[in-house]
Order: C-alpha cells, then structure tokens, then sequence
C-alpha cells in the first residue's frame, strides 16, 4: 500500500493556518494537509503518527509561537524520531533576523520561508531539497 504524502501546518494564528492549507491544498503535491495551532497538538499528532507510520514529509511551523520553543520543539520531534524518520522542519516568519538566523541554523535548520507561504516559495524549497 502506497504512503499518503502527507505535510503539516503549525501556526497559532487561526486564520492564517486555514488560508494556507487552501494554498497548499490547491497545489496538489500532497495527499493530506494537517493544521494545527500549537506545538503541543503538533506533538501528540506526531506521536500517533509515529505509531501508524504515517509521518508527514515536510512541517511547516511558525517561528515565534507560545508555551513552547523551536528549541525545545525540535528536541521532542528528535525524541519521538525514529532512525528511519528525519522530518524536513520548515521554520516559517514573517521577519527573519541576523540572531534568529544563526540559532535555527545551530538547531540544524537550514529551511525558512517568509510568510506568506506561496507556491513560489514552496517549488523553490522543493527543488532545494528534493
């Protein structure tokens, strides 16, 4: 059986988490699109999905977003990874500083986008990593 290509959306901001699942969704990449607004949600929807082998191939989450650090979000997502399992975490912001910069780059994350997330942005990103 074929795995759904799947990609989550994590932003604390409603409104926008919903437009860009439409954007996303209109693109046709991907079989499912999953939005959450905390990280904490994020966290129990990968540990199911860990459980089920139905980890999605990329996570667009939002940089600067309450209760819960990039930091100590990328250390639970290291933890609940399985060898098998690397993510491709997207850091997402509507402004990127010189500081932000160089700390998501010490966590290993070389992966960012301004907000709004386009298509543009998205076919860039792919033909960067893929």
């Amino acid at each position: 059986m074929k795995r759904e290509k799947t990609v989550l959306l994590i932003d604390d901001d409603q409104l926008y988490c919903q437009l860009q699942c439409i954007e996303l969704e209109e693109m046709n990449l991907w079989d499912k699109i999953v939005c959450l607004e905390s990280r904490e949600e994020a966290l129990e929807y990968l540990s199911t999905s860990v459980q089920n082998n139905t980890m999605p191939e990329l996570i667009f989450m939002d940089l600067n977003m309450a209760s819960m650090s990039t930091r100590e979000f990328i250390d639970e997502i290291k933890r609940l990874s399985l060898e098998t399992y690397s993510p491709r975490l997207i850091v997402t912001s509507a402004l990127f500083n010189k500081e932000g910069v160089m700390e998501l780059k010490s966590l290993g994350l070389e992966e960012m986008i301004t907000k709004p997330i386009t298509p543009e942005k998205i076919n860039s990103l792919l033909s960067k990593i893929c």
